[in-house]
């Protein structure tokens, strides 16, 4: 049970991977967001071409690339900007300020470990418009996802490119989720971006065989001279995207609700449709009005149910409401 987050921001020179602000994720269980490397089939394994061309590229890592190219090798090590390790939250912010990494591109990631979910928020920002592909990759069968019109992609020519399978694409207006069969566990992504982007999917080979299984590779790319992406990360009946009930969700409900009643004197606290002295509070209030002036405090009062009865679903009902992206017509 529980969550483990690595997190890579060392120049430490050992094999010098491209994999500088990545992260590998570990969830019930199981390795789910993972620090992906495909087998090279020769007897010397690291002077195989797919040991050379794939497995130390930015390509194989769960961090952002910037302009379809590598990352360089820092010199220092990357920033620690802050961690907290609190007994329900762990923090931590990993960030190259300088510019180490591309030239003229600063870089901050935020990863948020809650007993429900990881919230994972990475930022960056460049001196001109850049292309920013922001990757990841799952140990997991691919499941339902909020995109179905994918269509034929075709990655840069040349590795590290080639050695992806089957990529598609899809033009997003600034959201995707996607949930994954993790060995019999479900894990779900949910991702927003700071505007519309292209979801990109392919598969991250295993090995360099001509038809080897695949790991479940998912890219997110805008183009900029800055953008934001943060994505959630769930496991289990909380993967599945349901609301479920709380306790103290249901006593905040009813204290509204009587709230609700009491503010527009509806039955069983008042009745406006009566006379009677106990009602008479706020119906004295409109005895010596009529005409258009008395049209416009019933209006009032109308809009006053109308907005209790709104906060009330947007809270607590909150299913079908519009994304942000959407337009009149859906």
């Amino acid at each position: 049970k529980g969550w483990t987050l690595f997190g890579s921001y060392s120049n430490a020179p050992v094999h010098q991977n491209q994999d500088k602000l990545s992260i590998m994720l570990f969830g019930e269980g199981r390795h789910l967001l993972v620090d992906a490397e495909a087998r090279a089939s020769a007897f010397h394994a690291f002077s195989a071409a797919i040991q050379r061309e794939l497995n130390r590229s930015v390509v194989c890592h769960n961090t952002v690339m910037v302009d379809h190219t590598e990352q360089r090798f820092p010199n220092r090590r990357l920033d620690l900007v802050e961690f907290h390790a609190l007994p329900d939250v762990q923090r931590v912010t990993l960030a190259d300020l300088d510019g180490r990494l591309y030239d003229g591109v600063s870089q901050q990631r935020t990863v948020i470990l809650t007993a429900d979910y990881v919230l994972d928020v990475f930022q960056l920002r460049a001196d001109a418009p850049r292309t920013l592909t922001w990757m990841t990759h799952v140990d997991g069968a691919s499941g339902e996802a909020t995109v179905t019109d994918w269509a034929p992609y075709a990655f840069p020519d040349g590795p590290p490119w080639r050695w992806l399978r089957d990529p598609e694409s899809a033009s997003i207006g600034a959201t995707y989720a996607e949930t994954f069969d993790a060995a019999g566990a479900s894990f779900r992504i949910d991702l927003i971006a700071d505007g519309p982007a292209e979801a990109i999917r392919c598969g991250f080979p295993r090995d360099d065989t001509d038809d080897p299984e695949v790991y479940a590779m998912r890219c997110i790319e805008r183009r900029g001279d800055a953008a934001w992406f943060a994505a959630v990360y769930r496991t289990g009946d909380a993967a599945s995207g349901e609301v479920g009930i709380r306790v103290s969700m249901g006593m905040a409900l009813i204290a509204l609700v009587i709230v609700a009643i009491a503010e527009n004197a509806r039955i069983p606290v008042d009745n406006p449709a009566t006379h009677l002295e106990l009602t008479m509070v706020h119906e004295a209030m409109v005895l010596e009005y009529s005409g258009r002036h008395l049209a416009m405090i019933e209006l009032a009062a109308s809009l006053k149910l109308l907005l209790y009865m709104a906060l009330i679903g947007c809270v607590f009902v909150p299913w079908g409401i519009a994304p942000a992206d959407a337009g009149l017509g859906g």
